[in-house]
Formats: C-alpha cells, sequence, structure tokens
C-alpha cells in the first residue's frame, strides 16, 4: 500500500491498494492519473488527488454542470460515501479537468470484439507519434460548462473506431 497522494515529480506507476468493497474505480482513476501526471503537471501540481479530493472534485464538477444525470444517482453527495463510481464518473472528472476523454464501448458483438485488439494497438500508436494525445487537444482546456461536453469529435463507438483504424 501507498499514502493516498504521491507528488511530483518522480512520478511512476503506481497500485493504489483497495481495503473495500467499493473504491475500486477511485483506485483505477488514481492509477490513469499516474501515467498524466507528467503531461499535466499542471493541472495536478500537488500529484494524485487522494480519494477525498476526487470525491469533492465529482461534487465540484456536478455543481457546474456536469453530468446531470450522475449527479442525480449520486444525489449531488459524494464526499464520504462509499460509494462505486465507474466509467461515466472517471470521464467526467477528466474533461472537467482539461484532459481529452473518449468512452468507446466494445459489445458483446463478433465485430465489435474483432476491432478491439486492432483498436488498442491504433489508439497507442496514435498516441506516441503525436504530441501525446491520440488526437490532440490534450491541453485544451476549454469552458466547463455542460454544453462543451459534446464536441465534434464526440460519435458512436463504432464510428470512432473506425475513424481511428484508417
Amino acid at each position: 500500500a501507498i499514502n493516498e497522494s504521491s507528488s511530483f515529480p518522480h512520478q511512476q506507476l503506481q497500485h493504489f491498494s483497495q481495503n473495500d468493497n467499493w473504491s475500486c474505480g477511485f483506485r483505477n482513476l488514481q492509477m490513469m492519473l499516474c501515467s498524466l501526471i507528467p503531461k499535466f503537471h499542471d493541472i495536478f501540481p500537488n500529484g494524485i488527488p487522494s480519494l477525498r479530493e476526487l470525491q469533492t472534485s465529482l461534487e465540484l464538477l456536478w455543481t457546474e454542470g456536469f453530468d446531470p444525470d450522475g449527479a442525480k444517482h449520486h444525489k449531488f453527495k459524494m464526499v464520504g460515501k462509499r460509494t462505486w463510481i465507474g466509467t461515466v464518473e472517471v470521464w467526467s472528472y477528466l474533461v472537467f479537468r482539461g484532459i481529452d476523454a473518449t468512452i468507446v464501448q466494445f459489445v458483446k458483438t463478433q465485430e465489435s470484439r474483432a476491432a478491439l485488439g486492432k483498436f488498442v494497438w491504433a489508439y497507442f500508436a496514435k498516441l506516441f507519434e503525436s504530441d501525446g494525445c491520440p488526437f490532440g487537444g490534450c491541453g485544451n482546456r476549454g469552458g466547463r460548462n455542460s454544453g462543451d461536453l459534446v464536441s465534434s469529435k464526440s460519435m458512436k463507438s463504432m464510428q470512432y473506431v473506425n475513424q481511428l483504424l484508417r
């Protein structure tokens, strides 16, 4: 186990242990942030946010109009609660912090499953060819209202996959 908050500049991928049955989404987000800290140090000057800091940020993003369905589901309260978060909450958090993020869902169909490996390979190939983000704009910290959440880059998962694989 490590401390809940780690600091830059000696950031390496770290494992955040889970001693309960509800914080796995938060711990996965913390591990994901470990890989982003070197590129986004200005967004995370104090290192990886603690579980409580992540919960506080979720409440803040809800008050600013992000993820109204999630806010309603969690009754606008997250701090101190022992509740799971999922992909949408992680996506909301990243976008709120100014990090370009997209959710891609692979369903149980032959077409979708066949594209999964190719998608992952193409995604990371583009990641390493570009400025560190598959489609640029990672440093773009535009407006933070719910109207900004849907961009021209938003599309159905398989359309996104097919565009990436071209």
